[in-house]
């Protein structure tokens, strides 16, 4: 929840292309109802799903995770889906993904 309003977070990161087409269309319905939908994608160079899926939505945000993505990645990933969508980026350190993954 945020100001009242709920966060509905999707993990995109493994969508198969079957299952594409009713994924986006329940992440419209939210946005139609008002409902902000937070979107977990893989990198475009995994899967280039990844681009149209983020092209579809409000905005971005390029996390980084230091030793894993290169800055050439992430200049390809900008490129890709155009940095009109990006409201700005966010690096993380492996060792932050950890302690996240411990508290779940």
């Amino acid at each position: 929840m945020h100001l009242a309003t709920p966060i509905h977070v999707a993990d995109a990161t493994n969508i198969p292309l079957v299952h594409l087409e009713q994924f986006t269309e329940e992440v419209r319905r939210l946005n139609q109802d008002g409902d902000p939908v937070l979107l977990a994608l893989p990198t475009v160079d995994e899967n280039p799903v990844a681009v149209s899926l983020a092209q579809k939505a409000g905005a971005a945000l390029l996390c980084i995770l230091l030793e894993n993505m290169s800055s050439a990645e992430s200049k390809r990933t900008v490129e890709r889906i155009g940095a009109s969508y990006f409201l700005g980026s966010a690096i993380f350190h492996p060792s932050q993904v950890v302690e996240a993954r411990k508290a779940q």
